[in-house]
Order: structure tokens, then C-alpha cells, then sequence
């Protein structure tokens, strides 16, 4: 049984899901509180990864010059979609209703803000003056949509939910928040969708919103979620799926990539440059078709691909997609700068594939509407990689896991133990170490999104007309 406390967490944590507008906040404000400026374990131990050689340094990636650097509205769909066939990514100012962000923007903020933490780890917004920002007073979203002050960046990475370095968290609530679906069942983001995959039998991607603090972000790298070269275009293995990424934000950010790198005529150069042996020698990759493929920035660049990488801006309100062939990157998020918040948004053909069942021993199908009723996170997200509670590396630098739960409310459901097998097997006997699941109490309330016909066909709830 969960304690009151446990329950008016998780109460405080959803309330905002089951709203379809803009909540009404109560609560004194004004109060003082000196909070320390010292950074949490967590933040040192969640950067203990490989490092990699910097040879290459995508922070100094250019701004893209205005051919690039378009943005269009939903009267321009079609424009939309010719250019981004052309260029490899587009961006479409989505037409929202009043007070659609400042909601979003909150509802978001009430779960990755509020972790199941005791109070003394509870994260407290203040403004310059030490005054304790609270919802519902003006300076709250202020706060959140503007440039962070040292300060506040400290006290919201040590309270950070799981994931908060890459700038994707994963916390068991959000796969399903009504501000989430409103913007994944949006007409004008889904007829979009349609022009540039050319089909209207889609399935919207379960996927992780986005909360990346200033400062923070994985390591710069450039990537592809698919199978590339020739393979791609020629007998389409069971690694691909032909799909669009993307992702709307309720706040300003950036996305880098290589135009044009979407192309026929662009992969088969890389497969002979890089996936190939030339005058005799190895091949600069040994690639075996994984669906998701990594440059190395210490490796030979013929094509000069991390020179021809662009930054765009994405200005709040905007969606931005790109081609599943398209080479992208990202960056860490500017230290003197603003949240990125946002949801990942993007599509694919509707129906079962094939890898999700043989990566996840779990029907697609199944597993998505599992998700929707329970609240729980699919198995796979739509580039077939696992999700995972907490960053793998916790896994081998275990302090940064530890620092987390210790902080975590005592008897929480999502704490667990898993074995430790190199213990185990060095000690003779079973040892248990802590860990976390994923696991949704009753108390927290949680309730399926009210979907609109488009959103239920989207969600695979109900089927497409050609395909039943």
C-alpha cells in the first residue's frame, strides 16, 4: 500500500493530463527560500561516458542561408513538401489555439518538474529576487519560455527526471498527456505527413517529449534512423521502414543537418566512399545494415559530410521533420540559452512491422494499444531502439542511478532490484542491486486521451478504410 504521501505525488503529477484547456492555479506566492547552488551526483555521474576524440566540432556547425532556412504555414503544404523532397527537412508554423502552448509548456513542466522526490529534493523556481515561482504566478512560464540563469539551471539539473542529459526524459507519464495528443492528431501536421510520404495510411509515433535545460544535450554527432547506401532504395531489408521523423516545440531551438542527403544519388556515393573498400583498402565502415547508423568524427570524411552540415532555427509553434535517409545531428543546447521543450513527432506507414515483433517479442499493434490503456511506454520506439528508464550507462556507472533513487520518495512503485551477474558470479551467491521499472499506480489517476476520429486511426485504435 503507498503512503498519502506517495499518493499526492502522483496526483499532483497527472492533474494536468486529464484537462483538455488551460488549468487555474491557487497558491500563495511571494515566499522566500535560499536554495544552494551546488550541483547534484547525478549531474557528474550521468557524464561518465567514452570520450570521443573532438576532431570534428559540430558547435560551429553554420546557420543555414535563407533557401535553407524556411519555414512555411498550413496554407503552404504543398510548398512544404516539394521543398523538403528537394532539401531533405522541412518546417510548418502549426496553427494552434489560444493558450495551446502556455498549457503544453505547463503540463509538461508539472511531470519533469515534480519527480516523486522527498520535499527536500523538490525542485523551487525563484525569481531574481528569491521569490518562489509557482503556476499560476506570471513569472513561472516566464521563467520557462525564457534564457535560464545559472542558478535555476543548477537547482532544475539536480532535480532532473531520468534522461535530462540527452534532452529526452522518460518518465512513465508523459507518453500520453492530452497536450500531446492534440498536437499528434493535428490536421494540418497530419496532411503534411501525407504529401511527403505519399500515402494516408499512417500511424503516429509513441514518443518522448522533449526538455533539454541549457548546457545539456548528448554528445554532437551525425546519424541516420535507418538502413542507408544503396540498400535503402534497392530491396528494403527488414530494418526499414520508410518514415518521417520530426518534432514540434512549444519553445525555440535548433537542428542540424546535411541537405540533400536524403538522395538516391548522395547514398550511393557514401556506399563507395564509406561502406566499400577502395583501391584495395578496408572500408571506412563495417556496416551490417543497422537501423540506426553513426558517423565517427575521428574517421576519414571524404565527402567532407560534418563541413556540410547546417544549422536551422526552429522557432517556437513549429514543426520540423526530416526524411528517415535524411543525415541529422544534434547539438548540445547553448548554456546562456532557454528550455527546449517540445514532443517528438513523427509518422509512418500504418500497420505491424515485422522488427518491432522480433526486437520486442510483442506485436506492434498490441504493444500500441497496451500503451494507450495502461499509460505505459511502448517496448520500442519507432526506430526499433528499446526504451530504457534510465540511460544505459547507469547500468555500468551505477552511482548516478543510486543518486536518484536516494532522493526518491521510500516504498516508491518504481523501485525495484535486478541481479548484478558480475557480483553474483564473484561472490557464488545471487546479488541484488537497485534498479527501476517503469510502473503506473492507481493513484496517479492515469486516463486514456480523448482522441478525435483522426487521432484514434493515427493511434491504431481504429483501422484506416483501405485497409479494412
Amino acid at each position: 500500500m503507498q503512503s498519502d504521501a506517495f499518493n499526492t505525488v502522483s496526483d499532483d503529477r497527472v492533474a494536468l493530463n486529464s484537462h483538455n484547456a488551460p488549468p487555474s492555479f491557487t497558491s500563495k506566492v511571494g515566499e522566500k527560500r535560499v536554495l544552494s547552488d551546488n550541483s547534484d551526483p547525478i549531474e557528474k555521474n550521468s557524464k561518465q561516458k567514452i570520450k570521443k576524440p573532438n576532431v570534428k566540432n559540430l558547435k560551429n556547425v553554420p546557420w543555414a542561408g535563407p533557401d535553407i532556412q524556411k519555414t512555411f504555414t498550413g496554407s503552404q503544404l504543398q510548398e512544404c513538401a516539394d521543398f523538403s523532397h528537394e532539401v531533405g527537412m522541412g518546417m510548418l508554423k502549426v496553427s494552434l489555439r489560444p493558450g495551446f502552448v502556455d498549457w503544453f509548456i505547463l503540463s509538461v513542466a508539472a511531470i519533469i518538474l515534480n519527480q516523486p522526490f522527498r520535499d527536500e529534493h523538490k525542485v523551487i523556481l525563484q525569481d531574481e529576487d528569491d521569490n518562489v515561482l509557482i503556476p499560476g504566478h506570471p513569472g513561472y512560464l516566464k521563467l520557462l519560455k525564457n534564457n535560464l540563469s545559472v542558478k535555476m539551471r543548477k537547482v532544475m539539473r539536480a532535480g532532473a527526471a531520468l534522461h535530462v542529459g540527452f534532452g529526452a526524459p522518460c518518465d512513465v507519464l508523459i507518453w500520453h498527456l492530452a497536450c500531446v495528443w492534440e498536437i499528434r492528431q493535428h490536421v494540418e501536421i497530419y496532411t503534411l505527413a501525407t504529401l511527403v510520404l505519399g500515402m494516408t495510411s499512417l500511424w503516429i509515433g509513441f514518443n518522448r517529449v522533449i526538455w533539454k535545460l541549457p548546457g545539456e544535450g548528448d554528445s554532437e554527432f551525425l546519424h541516420w534512423d535507418s538502413i542507408i547506401g544503396t540498400a535503402a532504395f534497392e530491396d528494403k531489408d527488414e530494418n526499414y521502414r520508410k518514415h518521417c521523423g520530426g518534432k514540434w516545440m512549444a519553445t525555440d531551438t535548433t537542428f542540424i543537418f546535411v541537405p540533400g542527403s536524403h538522395k538516391k544519388k548522395f547514398h550511393k556515393k557514401f556506399q563507395r566512399l564509406y561502406l566499400e573498400s577502395v583501391d584495395g583498402k578496408p572500408p571506412l565502415y563495417n556496416y551490417n545494415r543497422q537501423a540506426k547508423f553513426a558517423l565517427d568524427p575521428s574517421k576519414p570524411d571524404p565527402m567532407n559530410l560534418f563541413g556540410r552540415a547546417r544549422k536551422v532555427f526552429v522557432k517556437r509553434k513549429t514543426w520540423i521533420y526530416w526524411y528517415e535517409l535524411t543525415l541529422h545531428g544534434v547539438i548540445s543546447n547553448p548554456k546562456d540559452g532557454n528550455i527546449a521543450i517540445g514532443t517528438y513527432i513523427g509518422f509512418f506507414p500504418a500497420g505491424s512491422h515485422p522488427n518491432y515483433k522480433k526486437k520486442s517479442k510483442v506485436d506492434e499493434l498490441e504493444d500500441r494499444l497496451y500503451s494507450l490503456k495502461t499509460g505505459m511506454p511502448p517496448k520500442l520506439y519507432p526506430s526499433f531502439d528499446c526504451v530504457q528508464k534510465f540511460p544505459l550507462q547507469f547500468v555500468s556507472f551505477s552511482a548516478g542511478l543510486l543518486s536518484y533513487i536516494s532522493k526518491m520518495i521510500p516504498g516508491h512503485s518504481s523501485i525495484s532490484t535486478r541481479v548484478n551477474d558480475t557480483a553474483s558470479k564473484k561472490a557464488g551467491v545471487e546479488v541484488r542491486v537497485p534498479t527501476l521499472i517503469n510502473h503506473i499506480s492507481e493513484a496517479t489517476g492515469y486516463q486514456q486521451p480523448n482522441l478525435s476520429g483522426l487521432g484514434r486511426r493515427l493511434a491504431g485504435l481504429d483501422m484506416w478504410p483501405e485497409n479494412e
